[in-house]
């Protein structure tokens, strides 16, 4: 699958525009929230929790409105829901108070994780059937490799990496992953015109990644290897960056190109 404009991150992605950008990015393959913030007050949430089989899903839903309903009492606003059990268990929802969300959650069986998706925004905004678009090209990847996408960075990595830190800079965005002694480190830097304005590609590359080697150039971009290290750097022109994967690998694990999307 091309993941085109679709965030991914710990095991799940969705189609979302470049106008949406990450407020809150926590927790691991078993447990988090993500919110990403659009324009005109418009949010998409995301929580997961890894569990065993549930049923009663719409019990969930409930609790989670009565927060909702706390809040909008104590700004005096009028409090509405609605919910849909569909035919698979999952539950359909949308509430109105001085804002509007419409949802699902719903027990994602592969995955064993409970999966909540919200897109809500201002109450006289209308997006009733973009949000239920959106919950409904939800996808969560099992098996290995799965998914990363999100500022300019779309990689497939092995599902055993785990995700270590991450920052999102103006003009980069570096994540990092672990396993065991190894480490992945994938990074994005944006201008990719100017930066090579001032150096050549290969020079760039070795003063990037810190490997000194010979560059090793191929129709997808530079390999360098030293040892245990190995980096890929790809120039992708019509977005105007350039991609790195920078490796300390065991020798049955150095990144592949069709680690890039």
């Amino acid at each position: 699958m091309n993941l085109g404009d679709r965030f991914a991150w710990q095991g799940f992605s969705l189609p979302v525009g470049g106008e949406w950008r990450p407020a809150v990015l926590s927790g691991t393959q078993r447990e988090g929230y993500v919110r990403l913030e659009g324009e005109r007050e418009a949010v998409i949430q995301v929580r997961w929790k890894a569990s065993k089989p549930v049923t009663g899903i719409n019990r969930r839903v409930l609790a989670y409105f009565s927060q909702i309903e706390r809040t909008a009492k104590r700004s005096r606003q009028a409090f509405r829901s609605n919910i849909d059990i569909l035919e698979s268990g999952a539950v359909d929802y949308e509430w109105h108070a001085g804002a509007k969300g419409y949802g699902r959650m719903w027990f994602e069986p592969e995955a064993r994780r409970v999966m909540f998706v919200e897109r809500s925004g201002r109450s006289g905004d209308s997006f009733k059937r973009e949000a239920r678009e959106l919950v409904d090209s939800v996808e969560c990847h099992t098996g290995s490799p799965i998914p990363w996408s999100i500022l300019g960075v779309s990689v497939w990595l092995p599902a055993n990496l785990q995700l270590s830190s991450f920052k999102l800079l103006s003009g980069r965005t570096t994540l990092v992953f672990k396993r065991r002694l190894e480490k992945f480190t994938v990074d994005r830097w944006a201008f990719a015109s100017q930066l090579l304005a001032k150096h050549d590609f290969c020079g760039w590359a070795v003063a990037a990644t810190g490997i000194k080697a010979d560059c090793e150039v191929g129709k997808d971009g530079i390999r360098l290897n030293k040892g245990r290290r190995t980096a890929l750097v790809m120039h992708d022109q019509e977005r105007n960056q350039l991609l790195v994967i920078n490796a300390v690998h065991s020798r049955a694990h150095a990144p592949q190109w069709d680690f890039f999307d």
